[in-house]
């Protein structure tokens, strides 16, 4: 560990190269992350944001297996805001609560569709417009990600 000290415990900027390769450069306040930093991962995950009492938690951008998220962390979650850019190339962008679609997003996916409108547990639900790749148009309701109840499809 590089970096300042007080009382024993890092404080302010500093480098960490942990034993199982993990990396974290940034700030630390009475012994933790907190404030910005850059976490490495061994295993090739990135972090680079804000950071309270070890969690990622605020604003950052993070690159997983999964694709990279760019938006709001609550305790190490995807909470609020963002946009999950998929290795496939499909992007969500919208509200996330606990890590998944929440409420209100959308998604652009391959071949070229396109979804607007409500997300619960990660599936569309509720009102929604889906717009597909030969460009018809369904407007209506979803349960489950599949197109229930009433709704409108224009060929």
């Amino acid at each position: 560990m590089e970096g300042g000290f007080s009382c024993g415990a890092p404080n302010g900027y500093c480098r960490v190269i942990y034993a199982n390769g993990n990396y974290y450069e940034g700030n630390f306040i009475n012994g933790k992350l907190t404030g910005q930093g850059i976490f490495e991962g061994a295993n090739g995950g990135t972090y680079v944001g804000e950071w309270k009492d070890f969690n990622k938690h605020g604003k950052g951008t993070e690159r997983t297996t999964e694709g990279i998220y760019a938006g709001d962390f609550i305790n190490n979650k995807r909470n609020g805001q963002g946009k999950l850019t998929y290795n496939d190339g499909t992007i969500y962008s919208g509200l996330f609560v606990e890590g998944v679609a929440e409420g209100i997003g959308s998604y652009i996916g391959i071949p070229p569709v396109k979804y607007t409108g409500m997300w619960s547990n990660g599936k569309k639900q509720g009102k929604g417009e889906l717009i597909l790749e030969d460009h018809n148009v369904y407007e209506g309701e979803f349960v489950n990600d599949l197109m229930h109840g009433h709704g409108v499809l224009v060929m």
